[in-house]
């Protein structure tokens, strides 16, 4: 009789989990507002579903520091993606795309890379 494990390896275990379907999502940042657009395939239903948008905007009186923390929570803004979708993926099913504030080079030598660190 051949020795066998007692515990299954990680592959055997990964191609267990279902497979939902995948999700993409696309999101523009200012400094007073983020907006969203996203389309996913279902797999369960075989059916493409979206687009759907969504979108925070601040105003001149919305302090720096809550503009940020509201930022720092956009995993709501997915989620809720999902949830007008009727849909619920995992993160790795999950693809996002974020646009630049400008292309490199538009600024001028070198400095376009600086100014996009600090965006």
């Amino acid at each position: 009789m051949r020795p066998r494990k007692k515990h299954p390896s990680l592959r055997d275990v990964k191609s267990l989990e279902k497979n939902h379907g995948w999700m993409v999502a696309g999101f523009d940042t200012s400094s007073s507002s983020i907006a969203g657009a996203a389309i996913a395939y279902d797999k369960t239903l075989n059916k493409m579903r979206g687009p759907v948008f969504c979108s925070v905007r601040w105003s001149k009186n919305d302090h720096y520091f809550s503009r940020i923390s509201s930022a720092s929570k956009s995993a709501s803004l997915v989620w809720d993606m999902q949830a007008e979708m009727n849909l619920s993926m995992r993160p790795d099913e999950v693809y996002i795309a974020q646009e630049e504030p400008w292309p490199i080079g538009m600024v001028g030598r070198g400095v376009s890379q600086g100014l996009k660190q600090q965006a």
